[in-house]
């Protein structure tokens, strides 16, 4: 091992401790810099600012007389909010074109130079520009800083900007009346609706479906299903979750509301129908080329469970839930308990209904379809007693829907037959069909 050693005289250090001590002198008079310099106001270093992730609008205030209105900008905080050098953000309002190169979307972007612009502080995260009128507009949001001192010339704004383009129209929106359902299955239900008179109004975005289970079995769980379609009148909501016992059907309550482009909704009040899934039944596999049951004179429908479930079938008239007459071209239905009267219409599910049928309105013991029909068959209300007793003592309420023969032009066919499909709910607690 080396050692180190003075020498015999002077004491001074030998050759091999000289890098040492200069390694030492560099430190200490770094050290002595630092120290010496005095700090005499805050140091403030020039980090490059952002601009706001995300920028949103809302049309509000409509004046009916002047037809113009306030337009509410609102962003998110810039992500460099609390750097020193921030100092607030910078809006520019345009007027707005649909871009002539994107065919697609019709997106809207700035026409010109800016028409309105302002300086925002910080901690301020929207702006209201009044009074415009009417018509197309792009807004921009960036972020600004407070000038280097050290570099004049410096740049004061964030790189990019948070921007969009729309249709400013603060009008407000009614929403759709007259709400009505029909079942499309066991897990679904379409919805119908009257357009209101806004429909034609350039903010109107579509609308939006909420429902819910209903009483007395609801859920807390509101869902949602979104139109976006302009100037669309029905939708169809499947996938509903099943009910309470053994069978998918249960009964939603829903409403319906205008959506403008905003985000803002149509008010005040909703139209609302509550409606249930059905099983929609045909004839298991033994049916015609339309998939519906074919019954003969003197036979009548029966409906029960299969291997695959429910379905219809044919059966003799003393043991058939309906019983079909046929007498010319006369169809006579009797058996069970009808309305008195029934809906021309062109398939079982193309009726929407606003309630369902009471158990007072099926007052007529039998029921006679007419001769023809402009549409493509007849809608029949029937109620028939459970054939299965140890699920549901309750009547089951079952639409029949009679297809017209195009051959004949009347219910009868050639060989002395209907055709029949049908739909129901077999828990026998739901009226909904």
């Amino acid at each position: 091992m080396r050692r180190l050693s003075f020498g015999p005289v002077t004491g001074s250090l030998t050759r091999y401790s000289v890098p040492s001590l200069f390694l030492c002198l560099v430190a200490f008079s770094m050290l002595a810099g630092c120290l010496s310099d005095p700090i005499t106001a805050p140091q403030v270093f020039y980090r490059g600012i952002f601009k706001p992730n995300t920028i949103t609008h809302r049309d509000t205030n409509y004046n009916a007389a002047t037809q113009m209105g306030d337009l509410v900008i609102r962003w998110t905080r810039s992500e460099s909010d609390t750097q020193l050098n921030f100092k607030g953000y910078y809006v520019k309002l345009y007027r707005g074109i649909h871009d002539p190169i994107d065919t697609i979307t019709h997106a809207i972007i700035p026409d010109g130079p800016a028409i309105d612009s302002v300086h925002v502080a910080r901690g301020v995260h929207q702006y209201i520009f009044k009074n415009l009128a009417l018509g197309l507009y792009s807004d921009a949001v960036w972020g600004e800083r407070f000038e280097n001192p050290a570099r004049p010339d410096s740049l004061t704004l964030s790189f990019d900007s948070a921007a969009e383009g729309f249709s400013f129209d603060p009008r407000p929106l009614l929403n759709p009346t007259n709400l009505r359902a029909v079942a499309g299955g066991p897990n679904s239900v379409k919805l119908m609706w009257d357009l209101p008179a806004t429909d034609t109004n350039s903010n109107v975005a579509g609308y939006v479906i909420y429902y819910h289970k209903a009483l007395p079995i609801h859920d807390t769980l509101l869902r949602t299903q979104y139109v976006t379609l302009l100037h669309v009148d029905t939708v169809t909501i499947s996938g509903l979750p099943n009910g309470p016992d053994v069978f998918p059907e249960t009964d939603f309550t829903f409403w319906i509301k205008t959506l403008r482009g905003d985000s803002t909704l149509g008010g005040p009040d909703s139209s609302m129908v509550t409606w249930a899934g059905a099983v929609q039944l045909t004839n298991a596999g033994q049916g015609d080329s339309t998939n519906s049951l074919e019954v003969v004179s003197g036979n009548g429908i029966f409906i029960g469970q299969n291997n695959q479930g429910y379905a219809i079938a044919s059966e003799r008239n003393d043991s058939a839930l309906v019983k079909i007459n046929i007498s010319g071209q006369q169809v006579t239905l009797s058996g069970a308990q009808f309305v008195s009267s029934g809906d021309e219409a062109n398939r079982i599910d193309s009726i929407y209904y606003l309630t369902p049928y009471q158990i007072s309105d099926y007052s007529q013991s039998s029921f006679v379809l007419p001769n023809s029909s402009s549409h493509n068959g007849f809608v029949v209300y029937a109620l028939l007693p459970n054939p299965d007793q140890s699920l549901s003592s309750e009547p089951l309420h079952v639409r029949f829907f009679f297809r017209k023969d195009p051959s004949t032009g009347t219910f009868v066919s050639a060989n002395n037959s209907v055709h029949v499909v049908a739909s129901y709910q077999p828990n026998g607690r739901l009226p909904y069909d």
